[in-house]
This record gives structure tokens, sequence and C-alpha cells, in this order.
């Protein structure tokens, strides 16, 4: 595959995509992190349920803070 000969990255264009790739890590490390807790929080409401269906907690127990 053959490709052209491209113009050299101006220092400019080399700061743009910088500040790009930042924001893109910034925008990835907070999916996640909600990824995170969500995951976190249906493990917490499956254990409730757990203990909810064996009868281990009542329906007055809650699982909100």
């Amino acid at each position: 595959m053959e490709t052209e000969p491209r113009e050299p990255i101006s220092e400019g264009e080399l700061a743009e995509l910088a500040k790009r790739y930042e924001r893109l890590g910034i925008i990835l490390e907070q999916m996640r992190r909600q990824h995170e807790e969500a995951e976190t929080y249906d493990a917490v409401v499956d254990l409730w349920r757990q203990a909810y269906n064996t009868g281990l907690i009542g329906p007055q127990e809650s699982i909100e803070p």
C-alpha cells in the first residue's frame, strides 16, 4: 500500500492534537470510573436481592444511603 508523502505537521497542529488526546484520555478515565461505579452498584443490588429473597432482610430495608 503506497501513500502520498505528507506535509510536516506544524507545531500548532501538533499542540491541537495533544490537547485532543488529553481530552480523550480524561473522557476515557471518566467512563472507566462510571463503569466501575455501575458494577459496584449492580453488585450491591444483587446482594440485597439475595438477602431479601432468602428472608435475611425484610421489605423495610433499603439500599439507599
